[in-house]
């Protein structure tokens, strides 16, 4: 049996609905109005078929037209990625904490710099890893989605350690080094 490249139908708007479904479990706050002005998609047909298709506008007046070749789940999948950035910067942070790691934590070689968790003016948390070499270096978010904060804090640092590369985890020691981490994430006890 062949798999239905249309799971959503022919009308675009039930693929971006379904994008932002499932963006909403990691970007609760997210809406429509969140996502990237510069790049629309579309199912047109061609020929005698109908296929997937992602426009891209630049600031110099061009238009990239790219044609997507998997089914609707894949179209979904890239209509989420090409909207994430987009949706974590409309979320302006508004209160952080830099917590204190362990020395000499590395990945692939390049060594942690920095470490926050940081609020959002619209809702949610989110943590911002800040890693490089002698050379290079980049950031990377992860944003907490809200059902990671529904039970204890163990509760929640064993997912929180799921969503995030092992080397980045907090255990029982980052813990004791970050007292006040637990009050700030909104944990009694």
């Amino acid at each position: 049996m062949t798999k239905k490249k249309f799971t959503y139908g022919y009308d675009i708007q039930n693929y971006l609905d379904e994008a932002l479904k499932r963006l909403k479990f990691t970007y609760s706050w997210a809406t429509f109005d969140d996502f990237d002005k510069d790049t629309e998609f579309a199912i047109e047909k061609e020929g005698r078929k109908h296929i997937f298709v992602s426009y891209s506008h630049y600031n110099d007046g061009s238009t990239e037209r790219k044609v997507f070749e998997g089914d609707g789940d894949g179209f979904v999948k890239r209509i989420m990625w090409l909207n994430d950035t987009s949706i974590e910067s409309s979320n302006k942070v508004i209160k952080k904490i830099r917590l204190e790691m362990p020395r000499g934590i590395e990945d692939c070689g390049w060594y942690l710099e920095s470490y926050e968790m940081r609020k959002h003016k619209r809702g949610g948390v989110s943590t911002l890893i800040t890693a490089g070499d002698r050379s290079a270096g980049g950031s990377k978010a992860y944003f907490i989605p809200d059902s990671f904060f529904e039970g204890t804090f163990e509760e929640f640092l064993e997912k929180y350690n799921e969503l995030l590369p092992g080397r980045y985890n907090i255990d029982e020691e980052v813990v004791e080094m970050n007292p006040c981490l637990k009050k700030w994430l909104g944990f009694k006890k």
